[in-house]
């Protein structure tokens, strides 16, 4: 299969993302969804963007496997929040996606603290 830039790749899946949304809005009052059409509006924009945009920038391709198996992953984390509940679901998924995108960084003994610490402080901090 052809290899497509990130960019490009980025304003189709955003575009995919933002209709989904934008078709599953309509059930709430307009005091309600207001504010989320707005950022629809304003992701849809940016996304047809990054769509048309010419840069200079010669960027690696990305190949579609990779985007899909990104994709699975994060299909089953949205899944897996319900049995598993969100700290241990986050914490998962944040090791699994780290290790499969090979996280590359001088701060390696970081990547294990951010992947328990930040959902444990997202659920203390919205109580989620």
């Amino acid at each position: 299969m052809k290899n497509i830039s990130k960019e490009k790749l980025v304003g189709v899946a955003g575009l995919v993302v933002c209709a989904i949304l934008y078709a599953s809005i309509h059930k709430y009052p307009f005091e309600t969804k207001a504010f989320p059409i707005v950022a629809i509006i304003l992701l849809t924009f940016l996304c047809v963007v990054l769509l048309f945009r010419r840069t200079s920038v010669d960027y690696k391709p990305v190949h579609i496997t990779s985007v899909l198996l990104t994709f699975f992953l994060m299909t089953a984390y949205v899944v897996s929040l319900s049995y598993l509940g969100f700290t241990l679901a986050t914490i998962l998924f944040f090791v699994v996606f780290l290790f499969y995108h090979r996280h590359e960084s001088r701060f390696k003994w970081l990547v294990p603290v951010y992947c328990v610490v930040m959902p444990i402080l997202l659920y203390l901090v919205f109580g989620i």
